[in-house]
């Protein structure tokens, strides 16, 4: 009962903020390339930032055992925070693939679980899921890399309104619940 006082109490700041993931979601539907270069802009950024912090940190602690490891991982991750900055088009270009790559596996490992369990109500949406993971993947890869211009702009877009519409859902039910 505590939880839903305290959803209730702020029905309105989830509300609001639902209304704002939909909205961000809608722009990024309308201009994908948009949003896929500033998604990759920010994951440049913090691999740039968190390689700096990692450097700076391994070179203060440079008797602790890994150091040399340390300072490589740092590195590694300062130039891939670097080319990605600098380089956004072919950073979404590689980023696009890395995500396709990943929903084609996912999609093959999802339809092995689904036959694995398909003695279990509902199992046909797993194997739902694993067929468009992989159709997602091959229309990714099929366009690629001009696909990297809009998959993970739509990809966000979806995402974002999706988000939006569950948290208005559990404003609208929190509005309701009584005292």
């Amino acid at each position: 009962m505590e939880h839903q006082e305290e959803l209730r109490a702020h029905w309105k700041s989830i509300l609001f903020e639902g209304i704002l993931f939909v909205i961000l979601g809608v722009l990024a539907l309308s201009v994908p390339a948009a949003f896929a270069i500033a998604f990759e802009l920010v994951i440049g950024w913090l691999f740039l930032i968190g390689g700096t912090i990692q450097l700076y940190r391994s070179i203060q602690s440079n008797k602790a055992p890994g150091f040399w490891w340390s300072i490589l991982s740092a590195l590694l991750a300062m130039v891939f925070g670097i080319l990605l900055v600098f380089h956004p088009l072919q950073g979404l270009v590689a980023l696009t693939a890395i995500i396709a790559a990943y929903f084609l596996v996912e999609g093959v490992v999802k339809i092995f679980f689904a036959i694995s369990v398909q003695n279990f109500a509902n199992w046909g949406w797993l194997l739902l899921s694993g067929i468009l993971s992989i159709v997602i993947a091959l229309i990714v890869f099929s366009g690629w890399p001009y696909s990297a211009m809009w998959f993970i702009g739509i990809l966000m877009g979806v995402y974002l309104i999706i988000n939006g519409i569950a948290f208005i859902m559990i404003a609208t039910r929190a509005h309701q619940l009584e005292k």
